[in-house]
């Protein structure tokens, strides 16, 4: 019998955790660390013996001005820890309470159903039920609002009416302690202060309460100066009260259409191709190229090239080459080898001998050679014979001559805007010589959440648009 190995090589894990889709995790985070401690020049080890500092029990517990009922369940807490820079380091805790709640209901021996349940309120799914005919360690599998009834995850045992059920609900405060000092095994030199909280209501506590050990309930992401926390037992809806702004999709022919498109130059490469290709609603496409220089010029002095610039380049960049034109011909012939491969399909050209609106055809590099046509596709003829400079347009403002597009810069960003309003983006492709792995564009208008951009401006808005075969 044959037998193959694999092998698998495992991260560092030095990162620290991150619990967003793993579509955004890159290398080095873990999903969960338990006892452990990461760091960039050692790794990944054990962690260090703790050092008490602060009693958490007795912070401020925050809860909106509930009642909270004891023990308090801290061995139960979410704890979560955010260590940004020295000066903004911080531990949020999550914490339930004992409560329970009494209700009635009717049970049925050999049923996990049940019915006429007194209220449906505070009840979640998950927590911990008991009563009359009610086996020990029986949790709620299933609620059934609108009918009154809950399905229980054992089956009951005697058949009443009117039973009484106590049923877990704690309640949820919040606290935490700042000006926290790393782990490192010795006693820190700045105890921590009790963190202040401001506009903690009922309300706003209510979102954080379920069923189970709060550390299991609760998810967090950071993301610039804010972190989201992510109770993973709530059932997300839309708000039909609220009203989506769109700042950039536009209603057309009553349905929305992605009218502006960004692209991000996020790294520099050299003697490499950039490109942007744009397909509008009419059928109009739209491209702009750049090839960055060498690493050094002929003199052996350093080019340097940011993102910025190439961004720049993509929108508006005119370059030269040298050609050969013949009256009556198309085809513009003895394109050197450094020029013909700055020369693509699409682009706007001018010269001695190039009629008005002229573009490039069909590139030919191992011919040195390529043609002439109007916008339409037609071929074009020389009106001049001789060797010539022609002046190829390569951004996409060269490009657009019908002004059909608008085109704003901030550092390595292009923001593209359709500049008419019945105008929209049909596709947009941003790519390069290195796999797509130094610029990346998308529109504003998705039909898949995994389409969904990694970036995006502040304000930028995306629309996950249905396909028609599910809401």
């Amino acid at each position: 019998m044959s037998r193959e190995l694999y092998s698998q090589i495992i991260g560092p894990l030095n990162k620290g955790v991150n619990q967003q889709a793993d579509s955004f995790v890159l290398p080095g985070f873990a999903k969960v660390l338990e006892n452990g401690n990461c760091d960039l020049v050692e790794g990944l080890k054990k962690r260090l013996g703790s050092v008490p500092v602060k009693r958490v029990d007795t912070l401020t517990q925050n809860a909106g001005g509930q009642t909270l009922t004891a023990p308090i369940k801290w061995d139960e807490a979410w704890a979560f820890v955010y260590n940004r820079s020295s000066t903004e380091r911080f531990i949020l805790f999550v914490v339930d309470d004992s409560r329970t709640i009494s209700r009635t209901g009717n049970t049925t021996s050999g049923s996990a159903v049940i019915t006429s349940v007194s209220s449906m309120t505070d009840v979640f799914v998950g927590a911990g039920i008991s009563g009359t005919g009610i086996p020990a360690g029986t949790t709620i599998l299933d609620i059934d609002v609108t009918n009154t009834r809950i399905t229980l995850s054992a089956n009951a045992t005697a058949t009443n009416t009117g039973t009484t059920l106590t049923i877990d609900s704690s309640l949820t405060f919040v606290t935490g302690v700042s000006n926290v000092e790393p782990i490192t095994g010795i006693l820190p030199s700045v105890v921590p202060n009790e963190q202040t909280f401001a506009n903690v209501t009922t309300a706003n506590l209510e979102y954080l309460r379920g069923s189970g050990r709060a550390r299991d309930r609760f998810r967090a992401t950071s993301f610039q100066d804010y972190v989201f926390v992510t109770n993973i037992q709530q059932e997300i809806s839309y708000d039909t009260a609220e009203t989506l702004t769109r700042y950039n999709i536009s209603e057309i022919s009553n349905e929305y259409r992605p009218t502006r498109a960004q692209v991000w130059v996020k790294l520099v490469d050299y003697d490499t191709e950039y490109a942007i290709h744009i397909t509008l609603d009419n059928g109009d496409e739209i491209s702009g190229h750049y090839l960055t220089p060498s690493l050094t010029d002929s003199a052996g002095d350093a080019n340097v090239v940011s993102s910025a610039d190439i961004a720049a380049r993509l929108v508006s960049n005119t370059g030269t080459v040298t050609g050969t034109t013949t009256i009556g011909s198309s085809t513009i012939t003895s394109v050197t080898n450094a020029d013909i491969v700055q020369v693509h399909g699409g682009e706007r050209i001018t010269g001695t001998g190039i009629p008005a609106l002229t573009f490039v055809g069909t590139v030919d590099t191992d011919a040195n050679t390529f043609t002439l046509v109007t916008e339409a596709g037609a071929a074009v003829n020389a009106t001049a014979n001789g060797s010539t400079t022609l002046t190829i347009g390569h951004g996409l403002d060269q490009v657009d001559i019908h002004n059909e597009l608008n085109f704003e810069i901030q550092d390595s960003q292009i923001l593209i805007t359709c500049a008419n309003a019945n105008r929209f983006i049909q596709s947009i492709i941003a790519s390069d010589a290195r796999g797509n792995t130094l610029m990346a564009g998308f529109s504003n208008q998705v039909t898949n959440i995994t389409e969904l951009p990694s970036f995006s401006w502040e304000g930028y808005t995306v629309l996950v648009a249905p396909d028609g075969s599910a809401d």
